[in-house]
């Protein structure tokens, strides 16, 4: 009886675990959805060769584009960083690299 227990409680957590999975991908869905949902617009940077090795490797761990590794770590910074993306500060920022 005592290993029943034990079975059901892995079992739970291992449901728990793949609904954790889930939403988060429901919520990095979303978020992609947002930036997919503007035009996207090209934009050349220079890095050392270990950063590139670094986004490389990342991307691939994700299985994600390099682009889209991009978005995803720019997204994730801003929102842990309380920045708003459609706010007017952003847009502010937009306008002027346009400019650059």
């Amino acid at each position: 009886m005592i290993w029943f227990v034990v079975l059901n409680v892995g079992w739970l957590a291992h449901i728990v675990h793949d609904i954790d999975v889930w939403q988060n991908a429901i919520h990095m869905h979303r978020k992609r959805m947002l930036v997919m949902a503007t035009k996207s617009e090209t934009l050349s940077v220079r890095v050392e060769p270990k950063i590139k090795m670094a986004l490389k490797k990342a991307a691939e761990n994700e299985h994600r584009s390099i682009a889209n590794m991009i978005e995803v770590l720019v997204l994730d910074y801003c929102e842990k960083n309380e920045i708003d993306m459609n706010g007017k500060g952003v847009n502010d920022v937009v306008g002027s690299l346009e400019n650059d």
